[in-house]
Formats: structure tokens, C-alpha cells, sequence
């Protein structure tokens, strides 16, 4: 193994170690109940990015393929902001109602 090879792995990695630390922290900050809310933020994003029918319309006349990857991502994080923001009333949990039947019946 050389050290190249050392190298290029860390920066691969280095992408989820600081995706990995802007999570921790905003958890940290915020509370158990943001992460909550960005988690499934971004699982409804991934979803509505996939089967969105208008992506390729959107990224393809962007140019070069760096440029459809980084307008890919800007929707994607707006999809995220949307899908979070949206999510964020119906998934607060109130200090009174810690059983699961009261936030099953807060979140439906």
C-alpha cells in the first residue's frame, strides 16, 4: 500500500467525516428532536429527488458533468430545507405527551 493510496482515501472519506460532524453538532445544538425532523427531511428529499420527473430537464442543459452533480445537489438541499420545514409541526413532541400513542396520533 502507498502512501497515494492513503491519500486518496482520506480525501474520498473526508466527505462523510464532515457531513458526519455538521450532523453531530446540529444534534448537539439543537436537541434530539432537529435531528429528528432533518432525518426524515432527507429521506423524504432522496424519495421526491428520485422520482422527481423533472431532474434531467433541470440538470441537463447545465453543461459539464461537475456542473449537473452541483445542480443536482442544490436540488437536493432544497428539497431537504422543504421536506424538513414541512415536517417540522407535525413531528414536535410536547413535554406532556411522551407515550407513543400521543405522538403516533400527533404525527397522523
Amino acid at each position: 500500500m502507498d502512501w497515494g493510496f492513503v491519500i486518496d482515501f482520506m480525501f474520498e472519506i473526508s466527505y462523510l467525516l464532515v457531513v458526519f460532524m455538521l450532523f453531530m453538532i446540529w444534534a448537539t445544538i439543537r436537541g434530539r428532536q432537529a435531528m429528528i425532523n432533518l432525518i426524515i427531511g432527507l429521506y423524504l428529499a432522496l424519495l421526491l429527488l428520485v422520482e422527481f420527473p423533472y431532474t434531467s430537464y433541470l440538470t441537463d442543459n447545465l453543461g459539464s458533468s461537475l456542473a449537473q452533480s452541483v445542480g443536482k445537489l442544490m436540488l437536493f438541499a432544497v428539497f431537504t430545507i422543504l421536506m424538513t420545514w414541512l415536517c417540522y409541526p407535525s413531528c414536535q413532541t410536547n413535554s406532556k405527551k411522551r407515550n407513543s400513542k400521543a405522538t403516533l396520533k400527533n404525527f397522523c
